[in-house]
């Protein structure tokens, strides 16, 4: 439960022509028990992959790895939802 943002990492990692065209998907409770670590090893590694978190009780929410930057240390995420930018402390 909840490696599909580890193994999407771990195949962009493994195949640079993927890299930008790797999608990991996982639901927003699965998200929260397990994926965030796989989400902070993506993004300090500087994956290209893009997650798409379905949210069961709105609409979906988009976090690109690409658009993810941080200085010293992963400290906060921003998510793209309904067209609006929302910075998500980590």
């Amino acid at each position: 439960m909840g490696a599909s943002i580890s193994a999407a990492h771990g195949i962009s990692k493994a195949n640079k022509e993927l890299s930008k065209k790797t999608v990991a998907v996982i639901g927003d409770s699965t998200f929260l028990h397990s994926g965030v670590t796989g989400l902070i090893n993506a993004v300090y590694n500087q994956s290209g992959i893009t997650l798409l978190i379905l949210d069961k009780r709105e609409n979906v929410i988009v976090i690109s790895a690409n658009l993810i930057k941080s200085s010293g240390g992963i400290n906060y995420v921003y998510v793209f939802k309904d067209n609006q930018k929302v910075q998500v402390n980590v």
